[in-house]
């Protein structure tokens, strides 16, 4: 995910006195949240609950009364946004919560399901999948300020998993399934979709960064090749794997940073078991020994330090969420708990 950088608030204020005159009040300087943002959920005992962690407290989004969970996570000025799901009982209600109160963003009859969530000035994007009584599959949706959009039409499974808005255009990754049953890994830009695989072989796009040095557009997924899944990028549409494809592995979230890409994901060892992985410009980093299976789910930069979430599994296979700093565990959460997006701001 990104990193978000803003003016220092003295700065922005002694502009803002420097071009004003006399007789005009002095607006008021932007408030901007710092520091590390992170999504995911817990298991209370009785249900799955939403949660994030601003700077280390962590919040509650749901009641704990019925399952709910967080997948991605926003900051924009003063506001956090978490984009996700919750059951109402009968159906996943898709939501998205703005500093910790919800916004329904489907009907409750038809489950939906939001996974990633951004904003552009003062338009708030989120994407994930929807259905309805028409539609014989999940389409993959965008909401824009809380209409959806779909992107797909349902004549065929389809799922959106993260989204980036850069010079006014709109940009989703995803998957749609083909008439042959093998999913395509798919970038929409601006709602039109563009194949990054042939449809020959299965292959998800999961995540999306585009480096605003040079506007290239960078997308992490997986693509299975002779029966082995290989994780791999997309560089303006092109894929450039980075694992052999000798064990299974799987590209979960990227960003770049100062010109270094890093992808999070994981790989499996010669006993299954699979390890938590950070590549930086594709050479890997083990952040797990292989005992017991861990997943890196996003990565992102503050500074100098590289941070990644995801959670850990007991040998009772329970999870528990981790983060990584620099490669070595800074945290981890209590038992049945994820950690699945962070978003550092500085």
């Amino acid at each position: 995910m990104k990193t978000l950088k803003y003016l220092p608030l003295l700065g922005i204020a002694l502009l803002t006195l420097n071009c004003s005159n006399d007789d005009s009040p002095t607006p008021i300087p932007t408030v901007t949240k710092t520091g590390i943002f992170m999504a995911g959920h817990t298991d209370n005992g009785m249900a799955n609950v939403s949660q994030i962690i601003d700077n280390g407290i962590t919040e509650d989004l749901s009641s704990g009364e019925k399952n709910a969970y967080a997948w991605g996570v926003a900051v924009s000025e003063n506001d956090v946004y978490v984009a996700g799901n919750e059951s109402n009982g009968t159906a996943m209600v898709a939501k998205l919560w703005k500093n910790g109160t919800a916004q329904e963003l489907s009907d409750g009859l038809h489950s939906a399901y939001v996974k990633g969530v951004a904003v552009s000035v003062n338009d708030v994007y989120a994407t994930g999948i929807s259905s309805s009584a028409e539609a014989e599959n999940y389409m993959a949706t965008v909401w824009k300020n809380g209409i959806p959009q779909h992107l797909t039409d349902g004549s065929l499974d389809a799922n959106a998993q993260a989204i980036t808005v850069f010079k006014n255009d709109v940009y989703v990754v995803g998957r749609e399934r083909n008439g042959n049953g093998a999913n395509v890994a798919k970038l929409w830009k601006n709602g039109t979709a563009q194949e990054l695989s042939d449809g020959n072989n299965n292959a998800v796009a999961r995540d999306i960064v585009i480096d605003k040095a040079n506007t290239d557009v960078y997308i992490a997924g997986y693509e299975r090749i002779n029966s082995t899944w290989v994780a791999q990028i997309w560089k303006n549409g092109v894929a450039e794997p980075f694992t052999n494809g000798n064990t299974n592995a799987w590209a979960y979230a990227i960003t770049v940073n100062n010109g270094d890409i890093y992808v999070a994901g994981y790989e499996e060892n010669a006993q299954e078991k699979t390890i938590a992985k950070l590549w930086k410009n594709g050479v890997g980093q083990d952040l797990t020994t292989g005992v017991a299976s861990a997943y890196a789910l996003d990565v992102s930069v503050l500074g100098n330090d590289v941070y990644v979430v995801g959670y850990t599994t007991t040998e009772a296979n329970t999870n528990i969420a981790t983060v990584w700093k620099n490669g070595e565990v800074e945290y981890t959460g209590m038992a049945k708990s994820s950690l699945t997006s962070i978003v550092t701001v500085q």
